[in-house]
């Protein structure tokens, strides 16, 4: 696979809360995170990084968004993985899918 999972925060009854993350090559970090060919054998995996602003106190946040699920659309897949959560998000970013080392 090679580029972004797409991923969104979900309710209990599996609506989207938080508009879809957005796409940034190295989010919650100061380097690029290169776009590049992942190739996985069953049982291994891939890795992504997903960050938040950080939620309360924060100009930057204005209203945060409480999920109980997260949605991961892996790259050129058209079904979701999901994953329960428990916290607070705002502004979501994504960043590439890279082999998990």
């Amino acid at each position: 696979m090679i580029g972004y999972p797409g991923v969104a925060v979900l309710d209990a009854k599996g609506h989207v809360v938080q508009h879809p993350a957005v796409r940034q090559p190295g989010p919650g970090t100061s380097a690029p995170v290169p776009v590049t060919l992942v190739r996985i054998r069953p049982g291994q995996r891939a890795k992504f990084l997903l960050a938040s602003e950080e939620v309360f106190p924060n100009p930057d946040c204005q209203s945060a968004y409480s999920g109980s699920r997260l949605s991961v659309y892996p790259p050129d897949q058209t079904v979701p993985i999901i994953q329960p959560v428990a916290t607070q998000f705002c502004d979501l970013t994504v960043g590439p899918v890279q082999p998990e080392t």
